[in-house]
């Protein structure tokens, strides 16, 4: 029943009180069936990893050698704070690279946009919680056959139609498809979120790598000029030699030799250098040249002098991001299991809809005009030839690959977190040895030049003893690489730099 100016009236079937109840009832039902998710429900792994680090107890049971340049550098498993890790270094440019590379790495900006997407994604799967509602209208002129059965019966041939008004549908998510749904968008940002991360890791790990590199070869290129301008003034030496008939035609091509072997060398070097620097450029976002005269100058090879703080296996488990990110896939694999499983239940929607319809525009906003529909619609598949149980199995299939991925992942970093401390550590005994060797052959060099114009020995052991140094000098050289940059696998394997650097980021994020 209806009042005269078209409203409901007070004492309508839905005011009364049976109406209550029922509306209420419904309500209660309704509640009661959306609190219900089909598929299981996420738990994360348990995953049980070493009490301690096998190599760094090693390191702590072994008497490590103490560096040129700074303390006795051993293996701490003490709580490790990985922010700015690098700044043990004590580079100030690496720190103004790393900086930059922060903000300009496209890679990372690439991941940026990848976790941009996966949020849009998600706000679509919430969107499916609400109902949705659509501003519909119409206009049409027809005309009907003053010939057709029907013309014949009516006045008028043509006729127009005006319409305007809304189409509303809402699904009620008895089963928890949409719910799983958001679920499952919610773990993707994460796990976006957590490769965005692992992408920061490896820029800051192989920007660092690279400038090591850079430093490393312009080392060994001054050693190699040095070599080169010893080995010459020999050939020199034995070139006088030879003119005063003190030696043979075979003493001058020994040593001639030498000296091309060496100018051989340095080409590649140079060739080394040149690729550290276009590396580093394109990293930083930039043309390969770009700072190509800034680094060119010579430094010397960036070397950690304190303890690196591992903290202990566990730690990884939450600070690894590429450990979070198969966590967060192995979550949204296990939500739409649910989502593929609400499939086997029916789908219910309430649905109305209320349209203005007028054959002349001037009618379309009286109320007279109304017309609409409201009520619930049901659908539920009863056969599919398996589609829906077959979907079920490929997410659950998806769900065990996730597990299995997030387990290997988990190995792989232990293997790769142990290999780093052992190398890193055992690389000091070596350096030490090294050193030792290249003083001796330092000593050789100077002794053998004195014996030569003495004529006690032959030019075979001058060239012999120079070979020498320049080996444990370039070794030498190799060595500080090694352990700069088995400094920086270690805080790449322990997921170190990200967490220091998310403020900057996000700052870089707004302003793409």
């Amino acid at each position: 029943m209806q009042s005269h100016n078209g409203l409901a009236h007070p004492h309508s079937a839905l005011s009364s009180k049976g109406g209550r109840l029922k509306l209420l009832l419904l309500a209660t039902i309704t509640v009661n069936l959306v609190g219900c998710t089909v598929g299981p429900n996420y738990r994360a792994p348990q995953t049980e990893t070493p009490a301690s680090w096998r190599s760094a107890s090693v390191a702590r049971a072994t008497s490590m050698p103490t560096a040129a340049n700074g303390p006795r550098l051993i293996v701490s498993q003490e709580t490790a704070n990985l922010a700015d890790w690098w700044t043990v270094l004590g580079d100030k440019m690496l720190d103004s690279l790393l900086s930059q590379a922060i903000r300009k790495n496209l890679d990372v900006k690439i991941a940026i946009e990848r976790v941009n997407q996966a949020r849009a994604l998600r706000g679509v799967a919430q969107s499916q919680l609400l109902p949705t509602v659509d501003a519909v209208g119409s206009y049409q002129r027809s005309r009907i056959s003053p010939n057709s059965p029907i013309g014949q019966q009516i006045p008028r041939h043509t006729s127009e139609d005006w319409q305007g008004g809304f189409d509303a549908s809402w699904e009620l998510d008895f089963f928890g498809r949409i719910r799983r749904g958001v679920e499952a968008a919610n773990a993707d940002l994460e796990a976006f979120e957590d490769a965005r991360r692992d992408v920061l890791v490896r820029l800051l790990a192989e920007t660092a790598r690279d400038y090591v590199e850079l430093r490393a070869a312009q080392r060994r290129l001054a050693i190699a000029n040095d070599t080169l301008k010893s080995q010459r003034d020999t050939l020199d030496l034995v070139s006088a030699r030879r003119a005063a008939g003190a030696v043979s035609d075979l003493d001058v091509s020994r040593a001639a030799a030498d000296v091309r072997t060496t100018e051989a060398a340095i080409p590649s070097l140079q060739g080394d250098i040149d690729e550290a620097i276009f590396n580093i450029g394109v990293l930083l976002g930039q043309k390969p040249d770009v700072l190509y005269d800034q680094l060119v100058i010579a430094k010397p090879i960036p070397v950690p002098t304190t303890a690196v703080p591992v903290g202990l296996p566990s730690d990884l488990l939450r600070r690894r991001p590429d450990i979070r990110q198969a966590e967060r896939s192995l979550a949204a694999a296990t939500a739409r299991i649910g989502v593929a499983t609400a499939d086997f239940y029916p789908r219910v929607s309430l649905t109305g809809s209320f349209v203005m319809d007028a054959t002349r525009i001037a009618q379309i906003g009286n109320w007279d005009s109304r017309q609409f529909g409201v009520g619930p619609t049901v659908a539920w598949n009863i056969f599919d030839a398996g589609r829906i149980a077959s979907n079920v199995r490929f997410t659950e299939a998806r769900q065990r690959e996730a597990l299995v991925q997030y387990q290997l992942v988990v190995l792989d970093s232990l293997k790769e977190t142990e290999t780093a401390i052992s190398r890193y550590t055992k690389e000091f005994a070596r350096r030490q040895s090294l050193e030792q060797a290249v003083r001796d052959n330092e000593r050789s060099v100077s002794l053998a030049k004195e014996q030569y114009q003495a004529g006690s020995i032959d030019l075979l052991q001058v060239l012999d003893a120079q070979r020498n140094l320049f080996a444990s000098q370039d070794q030498l050289a190799r060595s500080d690489q090694t352990i700069s940059t088995q400094f920086i696998a270690l805080y790449k394997s322990l997921g170190g730099g990200w967490e220091g650097e998310e403020r900057p980021l996000a700052d870089a994020r707004r302003k793409f």
